[in-house]
């Protein structure tokens, strides 16, 4: 896997620089398209495949079931809404990906279709209670500490009373690569669950944030010796750093489970999140970050880097005392919809807790 990302990192650092991914065989040309709008599309056919080639695009839902027949298209420019006229005018309107199929068989990257809704309100459980006419001020005043503390940790997601159909977002799928000193971790993004802060972190990563960062949380086992998280993402190295902006709460599906990656953000406010983000390192560790953390991610290779980064002796707080790295980040194509199907999930390395 190494070898294979390092004969790729060059020339995917060029293609971004140029604005298009790498060995993108369908590309949008636009990345917002407003509701009943054409969504243009180029359809590139592997530089090898045969000129009579059957080219095809299908659409798949979220989950990888196609929802739609697919389509032959000619090389060049089409047009996704004519091909599919139900993207605008189906009474659902979820999160799909379009898939480029060459003779029976996909080629390239998916190109994830969001729609853009009206977002849902995230609140702390205190700020939701004082806002709530049917709780007096008063009586959450005199609340003990400790129940205050944990109501203001608490994630009420209120949705919208109405969602208007605002258009599309459209983006090639891709996948992270943290080049850490401990080896690569490659993490498979998860936009059927999270896709605004999915888009977030890429930008984050494609515009060179998360060079020379270090993993400056590791908590390998928490008080009940559970496997816990490691985490980076702070510039500043001091866990109280970021990247200039936060992003609102999602609320994810993705159960917070070994290798599933997660957005950091201040115990109190469900829309402080910024570039800071965890590795889980279990299930029972992390059941109980499900519905208050952002899950937008899972790692599909580079279990033995995790553990040899949880493995890190630490000091106070669970601070590395010689922090282990991301010496730099970036991105590849994500695998189509047949091959990322395919996957097996990947499994912890034992090992023993560094001494703290």
């Amino acid at each position: 896997m190494g070898t294979r990302h390092s004969t790729l990192s060059i020339a995917i650092v060029l293609v971004f620089a140029m604005g298009q991914p790498a060995g993108a065989q369908l590309a949008p040309d636009l990345a917002y398209v407003g509701v009943n709008r054409p969504i243009p599309m180029r359809v590139a056919p592997p530089p090898d495949a045969d000129a009579h080639a059957r080219l095809e695009v299908a659409l798949f839902d979220a989950g990888g079931v196609e929802i739609a027949h697919s389509v032959l298209v000619g090389a060049g420019a089409v047009d996704l809404a004519a091909l599919f006229p139900s993207i605008w005018t189906s009474a659902t309107w979820p999160l799909c990906f379009a898939q480029l199929i060459v003779d029976g068989v996909q080629v390239g990257p998916p190109v994830v279709i969001q729609p853009l809704d009206t977002p849902a309100l995230a609140e702390d459980g205190l700020t939701s209670r004082v806002r709530s006419s049917d709780v007096p001020l008063r009586e959450l005043a005199a609340l003990p500490k400790a129940m205050r503390d944990k109501l203001a940790e608490e994630t009420v997601i209120e949705q919208p009373t109405s969602s208007l159909r605002n258009g599309v977002y459209l983006w090639v799928d891709q996948r992270i690569i943290l080049d850490t000193d401990a080896g690569e971790i490659e993490i498979a993004l998860r936009p059927d669950v999270a896709p605004n802060t999915c888009r977030h972190v890429l930008k984050l990563t494609q515009g060179g944030l998360y060079q020379d960062m270090p993993f400056h949380r590791v908590i390998a086992a928490d008080p009940q010796g559970r496997p816990f998280i490691i985490q980076t993402g702070d510039p500043t190295g001091t866990g109280a750093g970021g990247c200039g902006e936060s992003i609102d709460f999602e609320a994810s599906t993705l159960p917070h489970d070994f290798g599933v990656v997660s957005m950091a953000r201040k115990p109190d406010d469900p829309n402080s999140a910024s570039s800071q983000f965890f590795i889980c390192l279990s299930r029972e560790g992390c059941a109980a970050l499900d519905g208050r953390f952002t899950a937008f991610g899972t790692v599909v290779q580079g279990e033995d880097a995790i553990a040899t980064i949880a493995a890190t002796p630490t000091g106070a707080n669970g601070r590395p005392i010689d922090p282990p790295m991301v010496r730099r980040a970036y991105t590849i194509d994500a695998p189509t919809i047949a091959e990322r199907t395919a996957e097996t999930p990947i499994e912890p390395v034992a090992t023993e807790p560094a001494p703290r």
